[in-house]
């Protein structure tokens, strides 16, 4: 396996699945796979507070997306200045599951 995108849309302050989530990353990582992770949904809240911090930890191995979509509806907008992470839009998602990861796992 070369690389691996992670789907995930849970807010990761009410679902404690997140921390298997991080150390499935950690662990391609650590294998010396290309991994990413795409925050969706209510997902993006996962920028804020102590989530946000343990995803910027972790940020230079593994590249974090976040749906721009999504984060303007739930009003947290401004912090798309945060530059830990890549905001993307719908269609910028769709061409990165379809031309830069092998394989995708639906956190969903």
């Amino acid at each position: 396996m070369k690389s691996i995108l992670y789907l995930y849309n849970k807010s990761p302050y009410t679902w404690k699945g997140f921390e298997t989530v991080l150390k499935m990353l950690k662990s391609h990582v650590n294998r010396g796979v290309k991994t990413g992770l795409v925050l969706l949904q209510d997902a993006v809240i996962g920028v804020t507070g102590v989530i946000g911090e343990r995803l910027s930890e972790v940020s230079d191995s593994v590249k974090i997306y976040v749906l721009l979509e999504d984060i303007k509806a739930r009003g947290l907008a401004e912090l798309t200045k945060m530059t830990s992470f890549n905001y993307i839009t719908y269609q910028q998602l769709v061409n990165i599951i379809v031309n830069e990861y092998e394989h995708i796992v639906n956190c969903l």
